[in-house]
């Protein structure tokens, strides 16, 4: 998961752009980001301007926890489906958050839900 601040986002969409002619894809992953959530930010950034601001949680594991508690709890399928990434990689990313406590996995396989604690 990505411990980037919005300030720390703006830099480096600031940084890419001052860029031309790199590929997004060689740059994310010169930076250590995900290419999907670099491109969320560029298009972000494009339409917005360097004004753009989040408003409540910035980072993915503070917003993957709110989104739990504000939907009674989330499915591998729905954080994969929302954040555009293979389920494997929302698995983990649940995971982590129910090995830090934050998260409690609830339910059989089929019906398995990560919920608030």
């Amino acid at each position: 998961m990505s411990d980037l601040t919005t300030q720390e986002w703006l830099e480096l969409v600031a940084d890419f752009e001052s860029q031309p002619g790199q590929s997004m894809t060689a740059f994310a992953h010169a930076h250590g980001v995900d290419t999907k959530v670099l491109r969320s930010w560029v298009k972000r950034v494009r339409t917005e301007g360097a004004e753009a601001e989040v408003e409540g949680p910035e980072r993915l594991d503070d917003i993957l926890v709110a989104a739990a508690r504000l939907h009674g709890g989330l499915s591998i399928t729905q954080v994969s489906n929302a954040a555009g990434v293979s389920r494997t990689v929302a698995r983990k990313w649940l995971s982590w958050l129910v090995e830090e406590d934050r998260l409690k996995k609830v339910g059989n396989s089929a019906s398995q839900r990560f919920v608030i604690p």
